[in-house]
């Protein structure tokens, strides 16, 4: 399987590289690290700079299941 970049760690303050960070947009990856999360999904959007196209898409699934 392939290797992900990690998240920024809060506590060192290190980010991504910048190649990295541009293999973290992309869809796949986020699906792996949002589903990986767990917690509010929104939150992580926020916090993680996810594109509007995958929130967009958590937004539909939380409209499915209300109904």
């Amino acid at each position: 399987m392939r290797q992900y970049p990690k998240r920024p760690n809060p506590k060192t303050g290190k980010s991504f590289k910048r190649g990295d960070w541009n293999i973290a947009k992309t869809k796949r990856f986020l699906f792996y690290e949002v589903s990986k999360l767990g917690r509010d999904k929104k939150h992580a959007l926020e916090k993680w700079a996810i594109p509007k196209t995958y929130y967009k898409y958590l937004k539909n699934i939380e409209k499915r299941q209300s109904v």
